[in-house]
């Protein structure tokens, strides 16, 4: 006497949250769950969300992150360079399985270049192990700052979790990195942003009174800074970064 319709529910599918953490809460579209850990943001990332170990390859923040030092021991773990990375070394990363890649700076073409890379390989190839970039500092050749590298060192094995393409990682477990201050004063100890010292750390011996003029014309605030190697310079100040110990 009619027609019947049969509809049968499909397997239900997971979603995958990508963090370690306990359920706060759950509603019918979202579920609330505490990490703990530590969040850091970047400046630019690119890749799919990856996990894994952290392993600091570089010893010094200012090391550029050679091909060399990518071997079959750093496959599945988060691997954390210095200052820069080749796309040679991003593509031998991926080859030897390395799950991701932090480094303080990248320069735009060698991203560009490793992303092109990539779209080749994924017209050719099924989805594989996913991999992924985080550019912390700057774009170009810029050091960590030291106080967040001697934190990454502190942390080296712990597990984390790399969101590439939304520029964070998460480090479980871990306790709170080196606070940064925004204007830094007499006596701070700085990093540098942007050239001819970017990425290089220092502390800052005075802060002139008056305004001073920098190569491009323009008329800034300005501090005198002792670098690590010896070397003072007049810096802007809207090019310094002051940092400080977690708690200070």
């Amino acid at each position: 006497h009619g027609t019947a319709l049969i509809a049968p529910f499909d397997t239900p599918q997971p979603i995958h949250g990508h963090v370690r953490g306990r359920v706060e809460s759950v509603a019918d579209d979202e579920m609330v769950v505490a990490v703990d850990g530590v969040a850091l943001e970047g400046v630019g990332g690119m890749g799919e969300v990856v996990h894994g170990e952290l392993h600091v390859a570089v010893h010094d923040p200012g090391d550029e992150l050679r091909a060399s030092a990518i071997d079959v021991g750093a496959s599945g773990r988060i691997v954390v360079g210095g200052s820069r990375a080749s796309t040679e070394t991003l593509i031998r990363a991926r080859a030897m399985g390395v799950a991701g890649i932090v480094v303080g700076g990248l320069r735009d073409k060698e991203l560009r270049d490793f992303d092109a890379i990539q779209r080749r390989r994924r017209e050719v190839e099924s989805a594989g192990i996913g991999f992924g970039i985080l550019v912390l500092a700057g774009y170009g050749k810029v050091s960590f700052d030291p106080g967040l590298f001697a934190w990454f060192k502190h942390h080296e094995g712990r597990l984390a979790t790399l969101f590439a393409a939304d520029r964070r990682i998460y480090v479980h477990d871990a306790h709170p990195p080196p606070r940064r201050a925004l204007l830094a004063r007499e006596g701070d100890s700085v990093i540098a942003r942007r050239r001819p010292y970017g990425g290089r750390a220092g502390r800052v011996v005075r802060v002139l009174d008056r305004p001073q003029a920098v190569p491009s014309g323009a008329i800034v605030r300005t501090a005198l800074v002792r670098f690590e190697d010896g070397r003072v310079a007049a810096v802007p100040m809207a090019n310094l970064e002051a940092t400080a110990p977690a708690g200070d």
